[in-house]
């Protein structure tokens, strides 16, 4: 099936802990000083006298003999599905309960469960403080040996490179993509928000939903929006593994799945208004044009990628051959190509100008990049006064990172660097244009080699100018 060739193609031999997706937040955009979430007095005993009731009950009913235990049970860990996702529908829903009375916080600083030290003061509070200068960066892991999923945002600070946990988001299902969204629903000012896709077990395909979390509010127990799920019109019937948010049109979200469709959404009322269907197999690259709000790309394991008008009814769709399924597809910005990426490790550039309807498009270049699967690609636009250069960033599940030159119609190799991460799962430079040279990695590894994580993080930040190939194009600020 479509799921399961998901499943195989993309985790096999991966590690159950990892880092799935990155996307950079836009700097200025978040909060200076986060929210909390706090709970009245009341409705903290609310939730926790809701508890002890159900605690009770099971304890009851595991004393009759009428309630599964809590253990779990071992299995053995197939190197090909390391997720079990096979036996993933056959799990039976456990019983055991996780306290959100725990989760809240006690607005009169009461809690039951907590002692503060008699020297401590409120200084700490501001540790979730962000400066005008400091960069954000999402993040989404999966942790499966102990059943968590989660969006983290971190926090860089590039005068002291230094990178560290923020915060984090827990997720009900394992997390496959992530888009920032500067939208807000109640003004038209910036918002900070993070779209998340995440996976769907083919038994509860139909309730596929996308949550939309605030990164302005820390410890938040459920998302803002959340577009599809179960009994909502229009749901994805699989998982979502891409997301684009319009920059333009600045209300739609659109997002792909292994269902082998594209959807757009409005974030105003959360409602899916239209559904594209041309692809044979999951559907994974996806990226709007950076000048042209209705034009779409995307890319899909049936070995073509796609380029679209959204405002017709009947779009004619442009296909392009891939040579491999396409694992990432992006627009080169001020033009009118864009690259794809396959999971045999090469990556096409076409001009869509030299597409037509009645005879195969041929692309402009072919890069042999990689010996493995090319998992994500991400492109750099440096801009001085007198040039602009483009550095293209290419990552891959045989460990390396690759930077390549765009100019004059073709791609030059410059350098590739392994950061001991595992695969490669995602690569995206710096959103922001004074900090356009910020490398983000995730994979399945702790770094060991140079390059600035916090710790046991599986996300990386490289300056790409502190490589001497790129100095030769870029120069290091003094």
């Amino acid at each position: 099936s479509t799921q399961s060739t998901w499943e195989n193609s993309s985790f096999s031999g991966a590690s159950t802990v990892m880092h799935t997706c990155v996307a950079w937040c836009p700097r200025g955009v978040a909060a200076p000083h986060p929210l909390s979430v706090n709970l009245l007095p009341e409705q903290v005993a609310e939730i926790t006298k809701e508890e002890k009731i159900s605690q009770a009950r099971l304890m009851q009913a595991q004393i009759l003999g009428k309630a599964p235990t809590q253990e779990k049970k071992k299995i053995g860990v197939d190197p090909n599905d390391p997720f079990d996702m096979a036996n993933y529908d056959d799990e039976e829903d456990t019983d055991e309960l996780i306290p959100l009375s725990g989760l809240c916080a006690h607005p009169d600083g009461n809690d039951p469960n907590f002692t503060a030290p008699e020297d401590e003061d409120d200084e700490d509070n501001g540790d979730l403080d962000i400066d005008p200068n400091d960069l954000l960066i999402l993040a989404t892991k999966i942790n499966a040996p102990d059943d968590e999923y989660t969006l983290e945002t971190f926090l860089y600070k590039e005068d002291e490179q230094l990178l560290f946990l923020h915060h984090d988001t827990m997720l009900p299902q394992p997390p496959l993509c992530v888009a920032h969204i500067n939208y807000n629903r109640q003004s038209s000012g910036p918002g900070n928000l993070a779209a998340v896709g995440m996976y769907a077990p083919s038994s509860r395909a139909s309730q596929s939903v996308i949550e939309v979390w605030n990164l302005d509010v820390v410890d938040a127990l459920e998302p803002c929006i959340s577009l599809g799920g179960r009994g909502v019109h229009g749901s994805h019937k699989g998982s979502v593994i891409g997301l684009a948010w319009n920059q333009l049109q600045r209300t739609v979200l659109a997002s792909s799945s292994s269902d082998r469709t594209v959807k757009l959404w409005l974030l105003e009322n959360a409602q899916c208004v239209a559904t594209f269907a041309h692809h044979e197999a999951e559907v994974h690259g996806l990226q709007w044009h950076p000048q042209e709000p209705t034009i779409l790309l995307a890319g899909a394991h049936d070995q073509t990628a796609s380029v679209w008008d959204i405002r017709l009814e009947r779009p004619v769709v442009q296909k392009f051959p891939v040579a491999g399924d396409v694992e990432c597809s992006i627009w080169i910005p001020e033009s009118s190509c864009f690259l794809a990426a396959a999971n045999t490790g090469s990556v096409v550039c076409y001009d869509v100008r030299r597409g037509s309807s009645d005879q195969t498009p041929v692309p402009l270049y072919t890069i042999n990049a990689h010996t493995k699967a090319c998992s994500s690609l991400s492109v750099c636009t440096y801009v001085t006064h007198d040039q602009t250069t483009q550095l293209l960033a290419t990552a891959s599940y045989d460990q390396e990172v690759k930077l390549w030159h765009l100019q004059n119609g073709d791609a030059t190799f410059l350098t590739a660097r392994n950061f001991r991460m595992g695969k490669l799962f995602s690569a995206a430079f710096c959103s922001d244009p004074r900090s356009p040279c910020l490398l983000t990695l995730a994979g399945k590894k702790v770094p060991k080699e140079a390059g600035h994580a916090s710790d046991l993080s599986r996300v990386l930040v490289w300056d790409v100018r502190e490589d001497r190939a790129v100095q030769n194009l870029i120069p290091v600020p003094s």
